[in-house]
């Protein structure tokens, strides 16, 4: 547990555990990092407001008014702010998921996106899923493998307990709205294994109706 967090903070079930888990709280893996506009967009469709005063002054994704595009957070604080928001809004696992799918429908919706999934395949998307992701974060690393035409592999490395299993299956779910985007039918995903330094995720999809 982070010494500085106080009783009034019991209601942090999973995320307490979490940062306790890890060998100096959110100072673990200073070298991890992920983009702020991931939070950016998180806080854009959910009611965060209503957080303050309810999380510790470390999550400052709660906070900050200037989560710019391309400045960088630490990865243990944002994965702890994942936590944060199942611990404070969302009454199970599966909500918090269908809350993320709506997210990142909102936001591979937007104009730039839709030209993208116009001219894409799943396969294209998912297959390229590595090169978007490890754009978006140091220290954690994505690789995508294509087993046939409509399936395809994730494979998740990172420093030992960085990486919370939900948090992996909130990342997933947008892997699987770009590939329903890019035509895909019947997009399904699961988690082959989820350790302490690496997580796999299968991706499997039927091809679009032909027109």
């Amino acid at each position: 547990m982070d010494p500085t967090w106080g009783p009034e903070y019991e209601h942090l079930r999973r995320t307490r555990a979490y940062v306790a888990s890890l060998p100096q709280g959110l100072a673990s893996y200073p070298e991890c990092r992920g983009k702020a506009s991931i939070w950016k967009n998180i806080r854009r469709w959910t009611d965060t407001g209503q957080l303050l005063g309810r999380v510790p002054p470390e999550l400052t994704v709660f906070s900050s008014e200037n989560l710019l595009v391309n400045t960088w957070m630490s990865a243990a604080e944002s994965f702890a702010s994942h936590l944060a928001l199942r611990d404070l809004l969302f009454a199970s696992d599966a909500a918090i998921v269908d809350h993320f799918r709506m997210v990142d429908r909102q936001l591979l919706s937007g104009p730039l996106y839709r030209m993208l999934f116009a001219v894409a395949t799943p396969l294209r998307v998912l297959h390229a899923a590595d090169r978007r992701f490890n754009a978006m974060f140091e220290g954690i690393t994505l690789v995508a493998r294509q087993e046939d035409s409509r399936r395809v592999s994730l494979s998740l490395k990172y420093p030992p307990r960085l990486l919370p299993p939900l948090v992996g299956s909130l990342y997933l779910v947008a892997f699987e709205v770009a590939a329903e985007l890019a035509g895909g039918k019947a997009v399904k995903s699961r988690v082959i294994s989820h350790g302490d330094t690496a997580a796999n995720y299968e991706l499997t999809w039927d091809d679009a109706d032909p027109a």
